[in-house]
């Protein structure tokens, strides 16, 4: 049997589990030692000294927002001590959308960041990058306001005394404290705190008999998962309700995980197909899996297939992946394409959130979109289980 995921347990113990707590950003000053205390102690002083610098009032004049309050107190109440991660998450898109649509943007901020900071930064090399300093100053804001709220600091102790108490594993039955999972792990499975995510669980069975599994799998999650579907692919454990982790885990380590039943049967998808899961409009060809819309258009993930179905439905006249208009930068050669675009609005199904490089590109279509001025819906996987509600603006129109 293997790991459900691979990670040192033994290292990564409460308050080792904060990746950025070198640098003493823990929300908490309980159960620190000596040293972390001191190096949380600077980094709060330089957070008050930061909020009373141009660079500040600029982000929050212009990036603020009045939700984010709320925001913040909800992510705060549900994950605690890992905040950061999930705000950070949230705001990005956002953010990054209103920074590139003012182009003398960039240089305004690296000036200000300059002088807050005291010292020169990468900043202004890249929007995509750029926007991490923008949302982290809010982030520390937020989080510097609620560690000195009596209110929010008794909410935060409070979930720190739950989660730091020992309880029994919901797919193995090991003991294990939350607050010893690394925050990376933590927030790539969307908050899962009744698994010690570290089950070993993870069989090895053949390519025949694997089978029966990938359907317990599949039933378990109550839709067909992409070739993605890991415990620490965000893009699918956003899809899942806290009462399936522990069904879902433990079907995908009898199936021994994704990537076993790939080496298995070549591609996730033949696997799928050989299993019976797979719905009606889903044919295997030799290149693959193509899934056909109930109005002939081609999709290339069953995700996709259920977007275009649902524009069918509502009558909405639709062009399978249009072309973007050209930029000089974004969009050079005029090859850029989005997944559907209706009447002057462009949809785009965003499938793979929380890869590094897919990430990437999503940024470079958020900018591409709003210095061309045009209108981008963005559909992300925690949508699909209420596409009414992500693109019910179109109906509107």
């Amino acid at each position: 049997m293997y790991p459900l995921v691979s990670f040192n347990a033994s290292y990564y113990t409460y308050p080792t589990s904060i990746c950025r707590g070198y640098w003493g950003r823990y929300a908490l000053d309980i159960d620190l030692s000596a040293e972390a205390r001191k190096r949380r102690s600077d980094w709060l002083t330089n957070v008050r000294r930061l909020s009373e610098t141009p660079f500040h009032v600029h982000v929050f004049s212009k990036y603020g927002r009045v939700a984010d309050d709320s925001l913040f107190q909800d992510i705060l109440q549900r994950h605690g001590i890992f905040v950061e991660k999930f705000f950070h998450r949230a705001l990005r898109h956002r953010v990054l959308g209103e920074m590139v649509a003012d182009p003398k943007e960039y240089e305004n901020l690296k000036i200000l960041i300059g002088t807050a900071w005291g010292y020169h930064t990468a900043f202004g090399r890249k929007a995509t990058d750029d926007v991490f300093f923008v949302v982290d100053h809010i982030f520390e804001q937020h989080l510097f306001r609620a560690i000195n709220d009596p209110g929010n600091y008794e909410i935060l102790a409070a979930w720190y005394k739950r989660h730091s108490e020992p309880r029994q594993c919901a797919v193995c039955g090991s003991s294990y404290r939350p607050i010893d999972i690394p925050d990376w792990i933590y927030a790539a499975s969307n908050g899962t705190a009744i698994c010690c995510m570290q089950c070993r669980i993870v069989e090895r069975p053949s390519r025949k008999a694997l089978l029966p599994h990938l359907r317990e799998f599949v039933n378990a999650c109550g839709f067909i998962p992409s070739a993605d579907a890991t415990p620490l692919s965000y893009s699918f454990t956003s899809r899942l309700f806290p009462e399936q982790w522990a069904s879902v885990f433990g079907a995908y380590g009898k199936m021994g995980g994704v990537e076993h039943v790939k080496n298995k049967w070549k591609s996730w998808f033949t696997a799928l197909a050989s299993s019976g899961v797979l719905p009606d409009g889903v044919m295997t060809t030799s290149r693959g899996i193509k899934c056909l819309a109930k109005d002939g258009h081609e999709c290339h993930s069953l995700d996709e297939q259920q977007i275009d179905n649902w524009l069918t439905n509502h009558s909405l006249a639709h062009e399978r992946e249009p072309i973007y208009p050209t930029h000089p930068i974004l969009n050079p050669n005029g090859k850029r394409r989005s997944d559907w675009r209706v009447g002057d609005v462009y949809i785009e199904y965003f499938g793979l959130m929380g890869e590094k490089t897919y990430d990437k590109k999503t940024d470079e279509k958020i900018t591409l979109v709003k210095q061309l001025g045009i209108t981008m819906v963005p559909i992300y996987p925690s949508d699909m289980m209420s596409l009414d509600k992500a693109l019910g603006c179109l109906l509107r129109k």
